[in-house]
């Protein structure tokens, strides 16, 4: 092959080099030189540009679509154009939009039967009773994919979202925690009705399910509470004497219950008995009457003593001072004159 080539513009031979490449050619060369090629180029261009329009008024624009010229609030806005505005008008633009729309809208569905809906998922047409309920997904107040679909997902992310539960708790965890007793806090008792609310409406499933647990599980329960207990032994006495002291007439109620249980006896009564009697004997002992005020050192008294066959219940009971208690003893009231009750 010849390293030189005649140039078919200006008839000079020149290098191959001096030609730009085309696979068309024998050669592999176009026919002109580069040169002569790019003098035909520009002027060729020229040739074939178009001459540029005036440019519009100030505060006007030309609409890219229509051709018309609109002033710049004839136009919505553009950060990313010179001038601050799109490139057709808005009129065209709606146009537009329109039109795109329509294209790429889906046909509408047939009507669904009444009491059914289509699942998102398997696509099958299925009663409202498929579907958990949620308020604000649609109108029917129904999740978009049914509960077998619905279970089938949270089985499979049931593993990836636990994983990602728990990197999140890690890496916020003082935030999470301090959040939560916030909340409990200003809702002490929205939570409060909350749960018993709860409680009332599952209270035999939540029975059931709590004695199923303890029996599958007694040994480590058993466990738990004595480390617990070991562990914190003056934290529990002191709560104890706590109770004990803020608790009176429920501690009183428990004794006579322990001894009743002793004695074999029947009946029973609880604080709000107690407090009940008081009320009735106007704070006063029952045997000593106006002379002896109560307060909070009484004595609750059976009438006919627990040895003797008497009951627990609240009928056989009266609030005395703790003199008159310990005076009576296991004697019935016409054994024990000074008592001054005969029956």
């Amino acid at each position: 092959m010849s390293e030189t080539k005649v140039c078919s513009k200006c008839g000079a031979e020149k290098p191959v080099d001096a030609y730009y490449r085309q696979r068309g050619n024998k050669d592999g060369r176009r026919g002109a030189c580069k040169a002569c090629q790019r003098v035909y180029d520009k002027a060729r261009r020229a040739r074939l540009a178009k001459p540029k329009p005036p440019p519009p008024p100030a505060g006007m624009k030309v609409c890219s679509k229509c051709k018309d010229t609109k002033s710049l609030d004839s136009f919505y806005r553009d950060r990313s154009s010179k001038v601050g505005r799109g490139s057709a008008c808005r009129t065209c633009h709606r146009h537009a939009d329109k039109a795109r729309w329509a294209r790429r809208a889906k046909p509408k569905p047939l009507p669904l039967p009444p009491g059914m809906k289509v699942c998102s998922k398997c696509r099958a047409l299925k009663p409202l009773d498929s579907f958990h309920r949620a308020r604000r997904r649609d109108a029917e107040g129904r999740c978009a994919c049914c509960k077998a679909c619905q279970r089938a997902y949270t089985q499979s992310t049931k593993q990836v979202r636990a994983k990602r539960h728990r990197t999140h708790y890690e890496a916020n965890k003082e935030a999470i925690l301090r959040q939560g007793r916030v909340y409990r806090e200003a809702n002490r008792d929205k939570i409060a009705q909350r749960n018993r609310g709860h409680y009332e409406a599952n209270k035999e499933a939540i029975l059931r399910r709590n004695r199923a647990y303890s029996e599958a599980n007694k040994d480590a329960i058993a466990q738990y509470h004595r480390a617990y207990n070991e562990a914190n032994k003056d934290a529990k006495a002191q709560q104890q004497r706590d109770w004990v002291h803020a608790n009176p007439d429920k501690v009183r109620a428990n004794d006579h219950r322990r001894r009743a249980r002793v004695q074999n006896a029947e009946g029973n009564h609880t604080a709000a008995d107690i407090r009940k009697q008081y009320k009735a004997q106007h704070g006063r002992c029952y045997y000593k009457g106006a002379h002896v005020k109560l307060g909070d050192a009484y004595h609750i008294d059976h009438v006919i003593p627990l040895s003797r066959g008497g009951s627990n219940g609240p009928e056989n009971l009266v609030l005395t001072c703790p003199h008159c208690n310990m005076a009576k003893g296991a004697k019935l009231p016409h054994e024990w004159p000074e008592g001054g009750r005969l029956l």
